[in-house]
């Protein structure tokens, strides 16, 4: 699986919903979270600990039924911190539907 890419077993709409609200729910004072509900794409952007800002684009696609794709485009700022936090917000994305499934 390439690093800018995640799969997620779920229709897009409900995939996209709940990106929404975990970017949504770490929001700081001058963070940015902007979405475009018909082409899902959420854009964020914040500042790094370092004082850097940090731009990521979330594109999701649907790549058959009741799966699509999540593909992570940085819009601006260092590629380093830009990998480490797709690298997050995976394995924090992973750890939220690990625990929707084992709750059902």
């Amino acid at each position: 699986m390439g690093i800018n890419l995640q799969f997620i077993k779920a229709e897009i709409q409900d995939a996209f919903e709940l990106l929404v609200c975990i970017l949504s729910q770490n929001k700081k004072g001058c963070d940015t979270v902007e979405i475009d509900e018909n082409a899902f794409i959420i854009s964020i952007s914040y500042l790094n600990k370092d004082g850097s800002e940090i731009g990521i684009s979330l594109r999701l696609y649907e790549k058959t039924e009741n799966m699509c794709v999540v593909e992570f485009k940085r819009l601006h700022g260092e590629y380093l911190v830009f990998h480490q936090q797709v690298k997050a917000l995976k394995e924090k994305l992973s750890a939220i539907i690990k625990a929707v499934v084992k709750s059902n």
